[in-house]
């Protein structure tokens, strides 16, 4: 595996695509900073707090991460496919296993580049925003859960682009996983939030005034909604939006859940490579 993984930094080293990556991210994190800044500078005599705290700036773009490790992973893998380096390794001798579990080293250390070089652009946040109020152990906290979920998506990621033959089918894959892993973790999110007894807001002579506390039709209890826990907490993706949210809580059995997901998908995974069919 040693020859096969030095191969593949190699050709990473001389990748435009991984350092376009990684050039476009820190572009877009330090951009949302300094938009942070502006708008910390608009609304300053408004008396909200929260727009100048790095606690609140500094993990909102966790979530959106995963589109900066599909994109660049999808292309890269596939091309060993359109270039026919699988088959070339196959012939020389390398095993299947030593192929599949390189590119999700690879892989991994794709997704942790681009969440270091996120979180080095958000340090311009610092310029202006008032420093982490929550405590230096949190952000250490959360910078670990986040460095867990890059390796889950990782594994994801390098499954897909493993398995599928076509480039482009590849990549298609890749994003539109992510993407729908996305709206599944701000749906159970949301679904979460919503509170067992709700009242509206009504018109009445007095004006207007909120009803009666009455059950909530979208609350979700019971069996279901340990079921949905789960699932956010499992999640990368919901992972993500609970550190962009500052709702990270347990961050152990987090980065422990983001480790159990990446070996079991990494070892389906690589059973499903052993069986494929790379005629």
């Amino acid at each position: 595996m040693r020859n096969v993984l030095s191969a593949n930094l190699l050709r990473l080293r001389k990748s435009r695509l991984f350092w376009g990556t990684l050039a476009a991210t820190l572009a877009f994190s330090v951009y949302y900073m300094f938009s942070r800044i502006l708008e910390t500078r608009q609304w300053s005599g408004e008396g909200i707090p929260e727009l100048s705290m790095m606690d609140m700036a500094y993990w909102q773009l966790v979530p959106f991460l995963s589109i900066f490790f599909a994109v660049p992973l999808s292309l890269y893998l596939g091309t060993d496919y359109s270039d026919g380096t699988i088959r070339n390794r196959l012939v020389v001798g390398s095993r299947r296993g030593a192929i599949y579990f390189a590119n999700l080293l690879t892989s991994v250390l794709v997704c942790f580049a681009v969440t270091a070089v996120h979180f080095l652009g958000g340090l311009t946040g610092l310029l202006e925003l008032v420093p982490w109020q929550y405590g230096w152990q949190q952000v250490a906290l959360s910078l670990l859960v986040s460095f867990g979920i890059a390796a889950a998506l990782a594994a994801i990621l390098s499954c897909v682009g493993t398995l599928c033959t076509r480039k482009s089918a590849g990549a298609v894959a890749a994003l539109l996983l992510v993407l729908a892993l996305l709206m599944l973790g701000s749906y159970l999110y949301n679904a979460l939030l919503e509170p067992e007894m709700a009242s509206e807001m009504v018109f009445t002579a007095n004006g207007i005034e909120a009803s009666a506390p009455h059950p909530n039709p979208y609350y979700i209890g019971g069996a279901l909604r340990t079921v949905y826990q789960v699932l956010l907490r499992v999640l990368p993706t919901g992972q993500a939006i609970l550190v962009a949210n500052g709702e990270a809580a347990q961050p152990w059995l987090l980065l422990a859940a983001s480790l159990g997901l990446s070996a079991v998908v990494s070892a389906a995974g690589a059973a499903l490579f052993r069986r494929k069919d790379l005629k």
